[in-house]
């Protein structure tokens, strides 16, 4: 398809080019843009604005980052130094399956996510950014997440069985002011969540204890990473983390 608005296209703007046929004989294939000169002796340089590829996992210094679940607005991911800033759509991580943007890597053996929040886009009082070890990229897929609000409130949440309803900490923990560490760990089938309100990176300490859960995930190379949803369908949120480590 091609349109040729000044805005972004509605669906009725594009115009089809063609439809063709082809079977790529690998799994891992690729996408993105493509510039030549037709002319082997000139570069051509191009411009491109409002790049996206839609479901399709970007790799970004060494992590992947998906829209899990379709979201209605696309989102991203971008890491600068210690510096990840992920925009996540979506109408929330809960229910029988979730809207987000997941910045992750696989892992086989067990793993501690440690980040700093530094901060929460406002795009409705029950946001969510924060922490996620899940069973696989689909939308239904268990997980245990450690998320935090834009009123600074952390809670656990988690999904013991794919595609089953999401469910919550009987209470919601730490609402400060102030940013937060989050950790979570995964020990097994332990699930063991804790938040900090230090400066500085925590000692041991300083983290307080969230909530123990148990989920047994059936896929022996689950996801780890930073999750945003937006919890607005029609808006993105761009939450900041820094010192993101998985241990």
């Amino acid at each position: 398809y091609y349109a040729t608005t000044t805005g972004t296209p509605t669906a009725t703007d594009w115009v089809l080019v063609g439809t063709h046929s082809t079977t790529f004989t690998n799994a891992n294939y690729l996408a993105g843009l493509a510039v030549t000169s037709h002319n082997n002796s000139v570069l051509c340089s191009a411009v491109f604005s409002n790049y996206s590829i839609q479901n399709f996992p970007i790799q970004t210094a060494g992590l992947t980052d998906m829209d899990i679940g379709s979201p209605g607005a696309i989102g991203s991911a971008a890491v600068n130094g210690s510096i990840y800033t992920v925009s996540g759509g979506g109408a929330d991580i809960w229910g029988t399956s979730d809207q987000f943007n997941y910045l992750f890597q696989s892992n086989t053996t067990d793993k501690t996510i440690i980040a700093h929040v530094d901060s929460v886009q406002n795009t409705d009082p029950w946001a969510k950014a924060g922490l996620m070890f899940r069973n696989s990229s689909a939308a239904g897929a268990a997980l245990v997440g450690l998320f935090q609000n834009p009123n600074n409130l952390v809670e656990l949440q988690w999904r013991d069985v794919d595609n089953s309803m999401a469910n919550w900490t009987g209470s919601q923990v730490g609402g400060t002011a102030s940013p937060k560490w989050l950790k979570l760990v995964k020990s097994g089938t332990t699930f063991t969540a804790y938040y900090a309100t230090t400066t500085a990176a925590p000692a041991a300490t300083d983290w307080v204890l969230v909530a123990v859960h148990t989920t047994t995930f059936t896929n022996s190379s689950f996801l780890g990473g930073i999750a945003v949803t937006a919890h607005n369908n029609s808006l993105i949120n761009t939450s900041v983390f820094s010192s993101l480590s998985q241990q």
